[in-house]
């Protein structure tokens, strides 16, 4: 071999080894080595404003809107990356409903998605006193109020999952009556007592119907504490 020839050859076995060494210093973790991801998402209106997703007791993200058919892992309103292993996780919402601090486990290179539901902890605000729980069998409900015992005349807001379905109603001995929707899960009705100069609760005749059954209640609202009921469906 002649001296040409060598250090042809020289050259070429570097050439090999700086690739060999490239090759295997390159990472296939599109969240970047060590790190997993967790996409959050909710596929209908929770009726519960805004959501905050707090990881490490640090704002995530918040969902603003939802997506009916799923989102693709990765590509939701809220995307997480941080390093594998345990952090905690939770989420509040804009009219109260709290999904409780918990675990979660980011895998490296691994995209998790996490679909929030009605099923949080109810969302009921804790100015309200839960008098009851009633389950449904299906989403739409028709929910009726009407005055019960003494027939005097109350005054009454009437809240669902944090959204207002009637404000200020006068309430009388015949059933007043408005279409609504809830979700899997914990839901909750509320009764705000809104007559004018008393001191006594506002006692509202509620009924529930889910398109089988009919359930009615009472509901005690007091000017300075609402009352409410939570609504389940399984």
């Amino acid at each position: 071999m002649n001296r040409k020839q060598f250090t042809c050859i020289l050259i070429l076995s570097m050439i090999v080894s700086s690739c060999q060494k490239n090759s295997g210093g390159s990472s296939s973790n599109a969240f970047g080595e060590g790190n997993g991801n967790y996409s959050f998402y909710a596929t209908s209106d929770l009726g519960v404003g805004n959501i905050a997703v707090y990881i490490d007791n640090e704002l995530a993200g918040t969902l603003t809107r939802y997506h009916a058919n799923g989102v693709e892992c990765g590509k939701a309103e809220v995307n997480v990356i941080k390093s594998r292993g345990p952090h905690l996780f939770r989420a509040s919402s804009q009219s109260g409903a709290n999904w409780p601090e918990r675990t979660i486990n980011f895998e490296e290179g691994k995209c998790t998605a996490i679909e929030l539901t009605g099923s949080g902890n109810n969302g009921l605000p804790g100015q309200y006193k839960n008098q009851g729980t009633i389950a449904v069998k299906g989403t739409n409900l028709q929910i009726c109020a009407r005055d019960w015992d003494a027939i005097d005349g109350d005054i009454i807001t009437i809240i669902v999952n944090g959204n207002t379905i009637a404000s200020s109603v006068s309430m009388t001995a015949t059933n007043k009556c408005w279409n609504v929707k809830v979700n899997n899960g914990n839901n909750w009705i509320g009764i705000i007592c809104n007559s004018p100069g008393t001191t006594e609760a506002a006692s509202p005749r509620i009924e529930v119907n889910d398109g089988v059954t009919t359930q009615g209640f009472n509901i005690l609202a007091y000017p300075d504490q609402p009352g409410a009921y939570i609504i389940r469906l399984n």
